[in-house]
């Protein structure tokens, strides 16, 4: 996903977050130094795309079934 794609999402999900897509690129570098994503080069294509590492799957796994609950 490119970061305009996941303010998309973030706003789908929830209308009360405010965030700009520069602060979501600030936040794709600091994930990418901690290998949590990487990112992914798509065939013409200028901007390149992102996706989880194993490490930032198993992050988003914890964190879903944490909000379940019990």
């Amino acid at each position: 996903m490119q970061p305009s794609e996941i303010k998309r999402l973030f706003r789908l999900q929830n209308t009360d977050i405010r965030i700009s897509a520069n602060n979501i690129r600030d936040i794709i570098r600091l994930f990418a130094a901690k290998g949590i994503v990487r990112s992914v080069k798509v065939k013409n294509k200028v901007h390149p795309r992102y996706e989880l590492t194993e490490t930032g799957i198993k992050i988003r796994d914890l964190l879903v079934r944490a909000e379940a609950g019990p």
